[in-house]
Order: structure tokens, then C-alpha cells, then sequence
């Protein structure tokens, strides 16, 4: 019902691409969807929290993960070869999980963690190796910020900024701008 193949909901659907209309091998993963505007390309991905819903005492669960962890990881490594392609001015990046749940004061991706591969190992690599702008929104923790804390090799990535989006208790959205590969955030309070 959320993903319909090649459109989005609302009044005025726009076109989206999803995963399984371009990679058959990971057709049930309709929720990975593409679109470009204005120069600046969005992607979502299917990354969920506590994890990444990898536990390793749940055989079925495993399983899941690492076939979503693969659609994800293909989908991440497409969405920046077409930034590239279609010269993009920034990537927008949405998910649900709060993916530096796990990080400790060693390493932001352990060896458990059901973000290693996907977020560590393919979405910051390719982001620093692109030097535009990138913005990763998630949810999951519920608290609204705005900082850049991922870092690659020990060293910041200064072109990628985190927004966590309000939720749970607190109804409030985020209205971001982007302008020539810029972001800023209002956040906005309901009406009542």
C-alpha cells in the first residue's frame, strides 16, 4: 500500500524507482526508493532499529538481515553511482534506526553490530568518496538533532550530517531546505 512500484502516495505522486523494479534479485524490497529533485537525489532504505534486527540467537532473524543487509548495500552502492552520473548537488539518505545505537568508544561500527557492512563499510566510504553533501535522517532514538557525527578511518566525515527526526511523544516535524548543496532545518511546532 506505502510503496506502489514507480509512484509515491499524496496528492500529486511524483515518480520514484524502486529496488525491485532494478535489481530482480532483491524484488521484495519495494521500500528502497529513489527520486531526484531539484539536483539533489533521495533515497530510502530499509535499515531498522535495535540492530538492524540482527540477533544472532534468532536463526529466521539472521536470515533476514543478511538479505536486506545485501538489497541495502547494492542500493547504496546504485544510489551513488547515479549521483555521480546525474551530477547531483547533495544525497538525501532516510531510514528508521538509530545506527550509532551500538558504538563504542573504540569503533562507531563493532564487530556485532547489524550496521557494520551497510552504513560503515558502504554508505560512508562512498559518501566520502563523493565530497558532496550527503544528509542522513533517521528516527529510532526519538531525540531531534542536528550534529555530524560519523567518522571514517578516526577522521570526521565533514560532508555528512545527521538529522534525527522528533517522535514517539513529540509530534513535531522537520522541514529541511536544501540550496545549492546546502541544508538547513526549521523545526516546526503543531499547530493547535
Amino acid at each position: 500500500m506505502f510503496f506502489t512500484s514507480g509512484l509515491s502516495l499524496g496528492s500529486k505522486p511524483i515518480t520514484v524507482l524502486n529496488q525491485s523494479s532494478v535489481h530482480p534479485q532483491h524484488g521484495k524490497f519495494i521500500e528502497n526508493m529513489r527520486w531526484i529533485h531539484d539536483k539533489v537525489l533521495f533515497v530510502t532504505l530499509h535499515v531498522v532499529g535495535s540492530n538492524n534486527n540482527l540477533e544472532s540467537r534468532d536463526k529466521a532473524a539472521v536470515h533476514e538481515f543478511f538479505e536486506r543487509d545485501s538489497a541495502n548495500v547494492a542500493w547504496i552502492r546504485a544510489s551513488f553511482e547515479q549521483a555521480i552520473q546525474m551530477q547531483a548537488d547533495a544525497m538525501v539518505v532516510s531510514f528508521q534506526a538509530d545506527v550509532l545505537e551500538g558504538k563504542t568508544a573504540w569503533e562507531d561500527f563493532p564487530g556485532w553490530s547489524g550496521f557494520r557492512q551497510s552504513i560503515g563499510g558502504t554508505l560512508l566510504p562512498l559518501a566520502q568518496r563523493w565530497g558532496k553533501p550527503v544528509l542522513v535522517v533517521h528516527g529510532d532514538s526519538h531525540q531531534f538533532k542536528i550534529d555530524q557525527p560519523f567518522t571514517l578511518e578516526k577522521k570526521p566525515l565533514r560532508n555528512v550530517t545527521r538529522l534525527i527526526v522528533p517522535g514517539a511523544s513529540d509530534v513535531r516535524a522537520v522541514m529541511v531546505n536544501v540550496k545549492r548543496g546546502s541544508f538547513s532545518f526549521e523545526l516546526i511546532e503543531p499547530s493547535r
